[in-house]
């Protein structure tokens, strides 16, 4: 078990978790919160940059519930590409039923 995996598995003790102000999420950060066998409460998430979105896709299908609050920063179009803009914001769509 990794040393990462043990922080993971105890956030679960949290209200919420935000994540602000994020650069980009590596897929190997975002794979430890899917390994997590119990919710992983994310209440927001701001992004400045996605590179890839099957990651997200499953960071979503497993916290989406919890979501309230998302953004995107300025960076957010200096790399990333309309249409995975476009993926994301249907994703949010798809598995986000809480935002505010």
């Amino acid at each position: 078990m990794t040393v990462l995996y043990k922080i993971f598995d105890q956030l679960n003790v949290l209200e919420s978790i935000h994540i602000l102000y994020c650069y980009s999420l590596d897929t190997d950060f975002i794979q430890q919160i899917i390994n997590l066998t119990k919710p992983f409460k994310l209440k927001s998430l701001f992004l400045d940059e996605v590179l890839q979105i099957d990651p997200l896709k499953s960071l979503l299908q497993k916290s989406g519930d919890f979501l309230e609050n998302f953004g995107f920063g300025y960076g957010l179009g200096l790399y990333t590409s309309n249409e995975s803009k476009q993926q994301l914001l249907e994703l949010i769509i798809k598995y986000c039923t809480n935002i505010k």
